[in-house]
């Protein structure tokens, strides 16, 4: 059965700043979006164009910018563009990988964070192999990139036996 979750993301906030203040803030760290600083009274979405959704509101027509790779990643994922999707992969940092490791398995799609992140911890990914019984990738990451060092500090605190506290590295790859 596949598991995909909804992550929701502030895009724009009623809570506006006095009209000094008023800029669009720099692009935000992480794989959460930086609100926009916009007033969205009784807003209604009208279409997506150029990247950005078209809102309705009382105060007019308004465009809600979609660039964040985040955004861009999921919904590209949710049109079945895996192809394109990956291309937006670069714009998070290494440092971001296990988090977008998360968001692309919450999307049903482990298979693209084990392959095409870079960045992606040795724990997160056998983690995630873990939690969806991905034997041959597990395989296939003991083999590449586990030491014998940092594949028994992983696997501390797992269980070591079926039924006995949890999935374990090494009774999945050794059986």
């Amino acid at each position: 059965r596949p598991i995909c979750r909804t992550d929701t993301f502030v895009l724009a906030s009623a809570d506006v700043p006095p009209l000094a203040s008023r800029t669009i803030p720099p692009p935000s760290p992480g794989l959460s979006p930086t609100p926009l600083p916009m007033l969205l009274n009784r807003p209604s979405i009208l279409a997506y164009h150029g990247g950005s959704l078209l809102v309705s509101t009382i105060s007019g027509v308004r465009a809600v910018p979609m660039s964040h790779p985040t955004l861009r990643i999921g919904t590209l994922l949710a049109a079945g563009q895996t192809g394109r999707a990956r291309r937006w992969f670069d714009a998070v940092p290494p440092s971001d990988h296990d988090a977008l490791a998360h968001f692309l398995e919450r999307r049903d799609v482990p298979e693209l964070a084990l392959t095409d992140l870079p960045g992606l911890s040795l724990e997160a990914a056998v983690d995630m192999c873990l939690r969806r019984d991905l034997t041959d990738a597990l395989e296939y990451i003991v083999e590449r990139r586990g030491s014998t060092e940092d594949l028994r500090w992983i696997d501390g605190g797992r269980g070591s036996a079926p039924g006995g506290g949890g999935h374990s590295l090494a009774v999945s790859v050794g059986a």
